[in-house]
């Protein structure tokens, strides 16, 4: 009975810890099975902080070449104003360093990004990448941004189920 007791109150302080801290952590989202029209495909990582705004600092998305477009780097980020701040905004233009607004990907989501979980890119045309405005541009056929777990997260559950199994063995003891 004294197990059980220890076991709930120490679930409820992990379970405590883990909402709080996820509550102020970062929404990293990686993209999965992007591929474009011309054979190319994307892929990396952004992140959206509490606030629901684009961290230009952690931006890392590449992509490769394809039979339109060659290979390239999208280090920093602008999004629609419309979605900072927290609006349902579900288009996200990423720009290749060193291009000004030149080229450009643009990933249209089904949901809006504040919302959490797996979210298939929308395909067509707001879902592109493309060297200027009236040039050369592929399409996004296939893909979705797929979120990974805050590292507060993470570190609170690790934290109960070290707790949860040394409760147990000293039961058992």
């Amino acid at each position: 009975m004294n197990f059980i007791k220890h076991s709930f109150r120490y679930a409820a302080v992990a379970a405590g810890l883990a909402l709080s801290s996820a509550s102020f952590a970062d929404n990293v989202f990686s993209l999965q099975g992007v591929t474009f029209s011309d054979g190319g495909a994307a892929s990396g990582t952004f992140s959206l902080n509490v606030y629901d705004n684009l961290i230009g600092s952690s931006i890392a998305i590449n992509t490769t070449s394809g039979g339109i477009l060659g290979a390239g780097s999208y280090p920093s980020a602008l999004v629609a104003s419309s979605f900072v701040y927290g609006s349902n905004e579900t288009i996200v233009d990423f720009y290749r360093s060193g291009a000004g607004y030149a080229n450009v990907l643009q990933l249209q989501f089904l949901h809006s990004l504040a919302t959490p979980g797996y979210d298939p890119i929308v395909i067509g045309a707001n879902s592109f990448e493309s060297t200027g405005f009236g040039s050369a541009e592929r399409f996004v056929t296939a893909g979705a941004a797929v979120p990974e777990m805050p590292i507060p997260g993470m570190l609170a559950a690790g934290m109960g189920l070290l707790t949860f199994v040394n409760a147990k063995r000293r039961q058992s003891v």
